[in-house]
């Protein structure tokens, strides 16, 4: 695989496909859905959608699903409301085996995010 680019910032969370060769413009557009919550789009400087999602507020926990341009489902994150915590899995799975990294806050005065990705 010598013809595929190599990620500009290291090795890729998610998957190389869904890296940019170099830097590009995008534009983030939000809007709210009654009751249901947010959906956020994602578009590069020629008016394509790149990614959105779509986020739920009806649950004990919160839920965020990114899509990319097809509509395939990429990363569902699953927040909890009390403690300040975020975990990150592939497609709309919550299982633990499909678990890509978790954001947690470490102390009650935390300078810099921490994310803890399994097998790193």
């Amino acid at each position: 695989m010598a013809d595929q680019l190599s990620p500009p910032f290291g090795t890729p969370i998610i998957a190389s496909h869904y890296c940019a060769p170099g830097p590009d413009s995008v534009h983030l557009i939000i809007t709210r859905e009654r009751s249901i919550g947010e959906k956020f789009t994602v578009t590069n400087s020629n008016g394509n959608i790149v990614f959105s999602v779509k986020s739920s507020i009806a649950s004990i926990r919160r839920h965020m699903y990114l899509f990319d341009a097809s509509g395939n489902p990429i990363v569902h994150l699953r927040g909890s409301i009390w403690c300040d915590s975020w975990k990150a899995f592939r497609g709309q799975s919550a299982e633990p085996r499909d678990l890509i990294f978790r954001r947690e806050k470490s102390s009650l005065f935390q300078l810099r995010t921490k994310l803890c990705v399994p097998g790193k």
